[in-house]
């Protein structure tokens, strides 16, 4: 599957106005733009009880918000372009009991984005269907 898309981000009330006395108030934060290319992968048994999925996607992103740790306040980074892959897997044992799992590769132009982002994640899951109209999830993110 092949997607495009556009967004529109609004900086929120915390970034605007700031929570005294650890962030500061940013009025003349910018509107955060970004537009995205993805190419998806997906393959697997027909009933779903085994699937593999891989993505890579390119961003292009403009005036996205930053927390600058020097000034206590959201800033607006003026670009900043992504690409990236995931690849993930997903495995129902029976009616009860699924996992899953994937890993996500994620690389900014921008080096001021790395600082709350990871380059790498793992993440993965247990999920438990007990009893009708129950879940349980276990997740663990690396």
């Amino acid at each position: 599957m092949n997607s495009y898309a556009t967004a529109f981000i609004a900086p929120t009330l915390y970034q605007s106005y700031g929570s005294l006395p650890y962030v500061l108030p940013n009025f003349d934060l910018k509107p955060e733009a970004n537009a995205s290319h993805e190419l998806d992968f997906s393959f697997g048994k027909k009933d779903r009880t085994f699937v593999v999925n891989a993505s890579v996607f390119r961003r292009k992103e403009k005036d996205v918000f930053v927390y600058n740790w020097d000034n206590r306040k959201f800033l607006n980074v003026e670009s900043n372009k992504v690409k990236g892959v995931e690849l993930g897997v997903q495995y129902h044992f029976n009616e009860k009991v699924n996992v899953g799992g994937n890993f996500s590769f994620n690389e900014n132009e921008n080096q001021e984005m790395t600082l709350r982002q990871p380059k790498q994640r793992i993440n993965s899951f247990v999920e438990l269907l007990p009893l009708k109209g129950s879940k349980i999830n276990l997740s663990y993110t690396y």
